[in-house]
């Protein structure tokens, strides 16, 4: 019986949060995986504590929504490992974009940064990956999307481009999926719900008033919020040798705030 492939993984946006628990997920599972973010030293951290773990990890810092930066972690995987097997594109947000909350005086800036954060940069990634991906033969692209895609519950800041660009993303998907599929490269979406991301997430959300932190839990079936290993453990799936089937799917992740 032949020998599992060891497969290489970039997760972008993995110096915290989400990102980094899927990177650790991932490399728990044996793949050696890229840990991307603006923050250089944040990623270093993180591939020292991966390390320390003795689980396989490399720096791959970058500005995703820049083609070179991408260009760069991609070449940096394929230095490191000689391959690249899975991309999953977490990197995206709102954090710190100044937007008008009124719909009429939005900024266009605004518009445009957010849209680059979370879709074009998924363009640029898998623009940078797919053609390794169609050389090996084999491929898994795993996007990182939002229940935001797919029910009116956005974020109060720039909460129009954040949605806009989630629902973005599922059409960007599926077209990939089916373009992909017949050489070996899966595409699919994890939409993950409410999720206790960190530490600015709890902020936001115990500085409402506690009636407003009781309707946004009553959103979800369950009353409460993902916890990190739950949106993991949706990426991993995807990831996996077992996926092989899956082609344009959207995993909810959600709680039951959306059941299409």
């Amino acid at each position: 019986m032949a020998a599992p492939i060891a497969r290489t993984a970039l997760v972008t946006g993995s110096s915290s949060g989400i990102g980094r628990a899927i990177a650790e997920r991932l490399a728990r599972e044996g793949k050696t995986v890229g840990i991307n973010s603006r923050d250089a030293a944040a990623v270093q951290r993180v591939v020292d504590a991966l390390r320390a773990e003795d689980l396989r990890a490399f720096a791959a810092p970058g500005d995703v929504t820049r083609a070179a930066d991408v260009q760069r972690m991609v070449d940096t995987a394929l230095e490191t490992t000689g391959r690249l097997d899975i991309l999953v594109n977490n990197a995206g947000g709102v954090a710190g974009v100044q937007a008008s909350a009124a719909f009429e005086a939005f900024e266009e800036a605004a518009w445009h940064e957010v849209l680059d954060r979370n879709l074009t940069s998924v363009f640029l990634c898998c623009r940078a990956a797919v053609p390794h991906m169609k050389a090996g033969g084999w491929g898994r692209i795993v996007n990182v999307a939002s229940e935001a895609a797919r029910t009116a519950i956005v974020p109060p800041v720039a909460g129009y481009a954040y949605a806009s660009a989630k629902a973005g993303l599922l059409g960007l998907s599926r077209v990939l999926a089916a373009e992909l599929a017949p050489f070996g490269i899966t595409v699919n979406v994890v939409a993950p719900g409410f999720t206790r991301s960190g530490p600015r997430i709890e902020q936001l959300f115990t500085a409402l008033p506690e009636e407003r932190q009781r309707d946004r839990l009553r959103w979800t079936k369950i009353g409460r919020w993902a916890e990190l290993p739950e949106i993991a453990s949706a990426v991993a799936y995807f990831a996996s040798e077992d996926a092989s089937y899956a082609i344009g799917a959207v995993l909810d992740v959600n709680g039951g705030s959306f059941m299409p």
